[in-house]
């Protein structure tokens, strides 16, 4: 293996497997207790991914490939569940206010 491929997949995997995108409630929620609401704000925040454990032994193609895999499947049901919790909350704001 080349130079440049190893170092471009120790660049992909070190940027890939860096951070995670997680649902959290949004710290400005100004008509939370105005309106009496159950539901908060969801936003996405990012946060840094733990390692896979043992990618020393050669396999460093299905570390690459895994953390890609992970990282993306994170960040598509976060997104949905920021989605879905925030069309909830958007529905109980126009309901109670």
């Amino acid at each position: 293996m080349s130079l440049k491929k190893v170092l471009l997949s120790c660049f992909i995997c070190i940027s890939v497997s860096s951070c995670a995108f997680v649902p959290s409630s949004s710290p400005d929620q100004p008509y939370y207790y105005d309106c009496d609401m159950v539901t908060k704000k969801l936003t996405l925040k990012s946060t840094q991914m733990g390692e896979l454990g043992d990618c020393d032994d050669g396999g460093i193609a299905e570390c690459i490939i895994m953390t890609g895999i992970l990282s993306t499947a994170i960040l598509i049901v976060s997104g949905s569940v920021v989605l879905l919790g925030n069309t909830l909350h958007w529905s109980e704001y126009k309901l109670k206010c």
